[in-house]
C-alpha cells in the first residue's frame, strides 16, 4: 500500500467527512436553540401559573 494512495484515500475521506461533520454541527446547534426555546416557554408558562394561582 504506497503513499500515494492512503494520501487519496485521506482526499477522499476528507471530502466525505468534513461535509458530514458541518451538516452534523448544523443539525445540533439547532436542535439546541428548539430545546432551548421550548424549556423557556414551559418554565415561562409554569411562571405565569405560579403567579396566576399565588395572587
Amino acid at each position: 500500500f504506497d503513499s500515494s494512495a492512503r494520501f487519496e484515500l485521506l482526499l477522499a475521506a476528507g471530502d466525505f467527512v468534513l461535509p458530514a461533520i458541518a451538516t452534523t454541527s448544523v443539525i445540533i446547534l439547532l436542535l439546541i436553540v428548539v430545546i432551548g426555546v421550548v424549556i423557556s416557554s414551559v418554565v415561562g408558562g409554569l411562571l405565569e401559573v405560579n403567579a396566576e394561582s399565588s395572587s
